[in-house]
């Protein structure tokens, strides 16, 4: 099919089930993926991803329920034992099928560790990033586990510690934290710049006093940031009008 996807649907009664063989597994998975691309998604999608010309153009709610059906299939292990990268698309099913196993926090965090050093750009950063929904008592060491990452000199390393912060951390028991492990960390990639600033103008738009103050006062994040940071909040539907008019006068 070289248009529009196939239908959900008819991809997964056509393969209702995984082969238990893993040899043949990856293959039929690779199948599943060809089967279900959309050439238009493609080449929309690799425009936002610069670099990148290994896109099949399959859909992330297709690459979701794929992972869940690996899953289901009691078949995860063996298909990471035999993972072979083709397109970039395989290192999203891998994230979301290591976000999806239900195994105890320890294990989870060693398989995120082994795909951590994979990632090489925002997309697979932000989606996996995004994907595991930690417990209450799962959270800390969470916490404690990516902040090795802002000491990385790896652009998309650090990308995904500032992410993982905005969408799981951003609370009043770790927002000062977040700001002083931002303030301090620092990176000339834009795909880093632009995920701390993101993520600062999320602690802006949940606690504004504390980021305001910050802001206005001595901090240490370059030009760029700072002004990307500015751009966030302006562009953020949860941030008042006046609060927008304020930041603004902050610009360098």
């Amino acid at each position: 099919m070289k248009g529009a996807s196939a239908p959900l649907q008819t991809i997964f009664e056509k393969h209702n089930k995984i082969v238990s063989n893993p040899c043949d597994m990856n293959i039929d998975v690779q199948k599943m993926m060809f089967e279900s691309r959309d050439e238009a998604y493609a080449a929309f999608s690799s425009k936002l991803i610069p670099g990148r010309d290994d896109l099949l153009g399959v859909r992330i709610p297709i690459l979701r329920k794929l992972a869940k059906m690996i899953i289901d299939e009691d078949e995860w292990n063996e298909y990471l034992d035999t993972w072979e990268p083709h397109h970039l698309e395989d290192y999203l099913l891998r994230a979301f099928v290591i976000s999806y196993v239900k195994v105890d926090v320890d294990e989870r965090l060693s398989l995120f560790k082994d795909f951590i050093p994979l990632i090489d750009n925002w997309s697979v950063c932000d989606s996996f990033s995004n994907t595991w929904k930690p417990k209450e008592n799962e959270k800390e060491k969470l916490w404690e586990f990516i902040l090795p990452y802002l000491e990385s000199d790896d652009e998309f390393r650090m990308r995904y510690a500032a992410t993982i912060m905005a969408f799981h951390f951003v609370d009043e028991q770790h927002v000062n934290d977040i700001i002083r492990s931002l303030d301090t960390h620092h990176n000339d990639g834009y795909y880093y710049k632009m995920g701390a600033a993101w993520t600062l103008s999320v602690c802006f738009a949940k606690f504004p006093d504390i980021t305001y103050d910050y802001m206005r006062n001595e901090n240490h994040l370059d030009d760029e940031t700072f002004n990307m940071l500015i751009g966030k909040i302006r562009d953020s539907y949860r941030v008042t009008d006046d609060m927008k008019s304020k930041v603004k006068l902050l610009k360098r």
